[in-house]
């Protein structure tokens, strides 16, 4: 069985024709996100990325987390501040 690992843009792009409407609201955007270290906060956080990197949006997130620590270490590819 071959997996995809790859699934977030393909996630993506199959609704990036109705993402069209909210590129304007987003643009800028700074979204504050509790539960980000689970299955559905790092599936957005990483949507987030997807989306700035692929519509320069420059959407900023804030994540609650308890453990900023664990956060940092698990999602190394975000920047992370504990203030």
């Amino acid at each position: 069985m071959i997996m995809n690992t790859n699934l977030l843009p393909a996630d993506i792009l199959a609704f990036e024709n109705g993402l069209s409407s909210l590129t304007n609201e987003l643009q800028g955007a700074h979204i504050f996100i509790t539960g980000g270290t689970g299955f559905f906060g790092k599936w957005l956080l990483e949507s987030i990325v997807f989306l700035n990197n692929r519509f320069s949006l420059q959407i900023k997130a804030t994540v609650l987390t308890r453990n900023p620590e664990h956060f940092s270490n698990k999602c190394h590819i975000w920047q992370t501040s504990k203030n």
